[in-house]
């Protein structure tokens, strides 16, 4: 994929390397490692400056509003401005206002930027260019700093591996991270030259070991719906798939460290064995059900804390996605989210049998790690908060690109009609 720089350099524009640029930066959190940038907001400055090139993008092309993704497009609008109401209209608004405009208004650029911006292959590459090398970066850092120690301390009684910066510095949140990018690794594989292939390997290798020693529940329960996915791709009945299953086996079994495999076994413990941490959890169900009940239109963006400590005098989060939109944006905003996720699911679903009837298999292969990579997030969702995240957003930006360029090819009428 990245075999030739200076083709990419021929076929992609600079607002494309501003972007992937971009990218880097903000899964690198680079403001947080370097106090330079930091103080001269390198993130805010190039953001802003692809804003500008979105909007002229935008002035160029206009809106689609009868291709077969301008359904996701509306979805996107629909949620974003129950998101806008839900910050002003919310029981503790201050807070509400400081994460749209810290979180959700930063992080939907992305869905601006590369649903705008990015028109072929090369340029979607491109982006992708700028993921990777931030994903090989935490990958490296990760493994360093477990096989060393110096980012492993003692957490819920075992040794949990932690990130860098801030963003991603709980284990939780860096196993979450790393499960993500598992699928843009194992399925883009194949598309990589004999070199790069063994460097992929050592991406996927790299990534497992943090989910490994993050020591994250959450982190294990979304690895293996992932590992059995790729199990259905490849046929889960044949022979390669029965020796890589007994392999796999053998080699967990030799592998992980004691601790770790008595963190997983604690998922299927009663509720007395599992102690604190699981009575925690269902305290906290007991509570945001009995919130969404009397507050059934939602108390607002990231209001649910504080209107639990009203409530119960308690002030943990939900814990849980699914929960968390509940309570936050009621029914309303629970339907406008699932509508939000279906739409990616069928787009990319739409825009992959384009791609494979005109034999564009990398670009097919990617519409199904976007959707694997969001089937990753709302499995993470059962146990963490992220509808506040980045996800979704980079997912629907990757998801629009690939739609505007499987629109512009000769099978699109067909399969669309159909």
């Amino acid at each position: 994929m990245y075999a030739s720089l200076k083709k990419l350099l021929q076929d992609s524009s600079l607002p494309i390397w501003i972007l992937s640029f971009y990218v880097f930066i903000w899964y690198m959190q680079i403001g947080d490692r370097f106090g330079i940038l930091g103080a001269i907001r390198i993130e805010f400055i190039t953001g802003s400056l692809l804003i500008v090139l979105s909007l002229m993008s935008i002035s160029k092309s206009g809106v689609a509003t009868t291709n077969y993704y301008s359904g996701l497009i509306r979805a996107i609008v629909i949620f974003y401005l129950i998101l806008i109401i839900y910050t002003f209209c919310s029981y503790n608004s201050q807070n509400s206002q400081t994460v749209f405009f810290d979180r959700i208004l930063k992080f939907s650029m992305f869905t601006l930027f590369i649903g705008s911006l990015v028109r072929s292959e090369a340029e979607l590459k491109l982006v992708l260019l700028g993921y990777f090398l931030a994903m090989f970066k935490i990958i490296q850092e990760g493994f360093v700093g477990g096989i060393g120690g110096g980012l492993v301390w003692e957490n819920q009684g075992i040794p949990r591996l932690h990130g860098v910066t801030k963003m991603y510095v709980h284990p939780n949140s860096l196993s979450g991270l790393a499960v993500s990018a598992l699928p843009f690794f194992i399925f883009l594989l194949p598309y990589q030259k004999r070199f790069m292939q063994l460097i992929f390997f050592g991406g996927i290798i790299g990534l497992l070991y943090i989910v490994m020693t993050t020591g994250s529940r959450t982190g294990y329960v979304a690895t293996a719906v992932l590992f059995l996915c790729v199990l259905l791709r490849v046929g889960i009945f044949k022979p390669k798939t029965l020796l890589l299953l007994a392999l796999s086996f053998t080699v967990i079994v030799a592998v992980v460290p004691q601790s770790y495999k008595d963190r997983f076994g604690t998922m299927f413990k009663s509720k007395e064995e599992m102690g604190g941490s699981a009575n925690k959890r269902l305290e906290i169900i007991e509570d945001a059900w009995a919130i969404s009940l009397k507050y059934p239109l939602g108390v607002g963006v990231q209001a649910f804390p504080y209107v639990r400590g009203l409530e119960f005098g308690r002030e943990q989060d939900t814990h849980n996605l699914y929960l968390e939109v509940l309570t936050n944006l009621g029914p309303i905003g629970f339907i406008a989210f699932l509508a939000f996720i279906i739409a990616i699911f069928k787009v990319n679903s739409k825009s992959r049998k384009i791609f494979l009837q005109e034999d564009r298999r990398f670009l097919a292969e990617l519409c199904y790690v976007v959707n694997l990579y969001i089937l990753c997030r709302l499995v993470l969702g059962l146990f963490g908060m992220d509808l506040y995240e980045v996800y979704w957003w980079f997912a629907a930006g990757l998801t629009i690109s690939l739609a505007k360029i499987a629109s512009g090819l000769p099978a699109a009428n067909k399969i669309i009609r159909s």
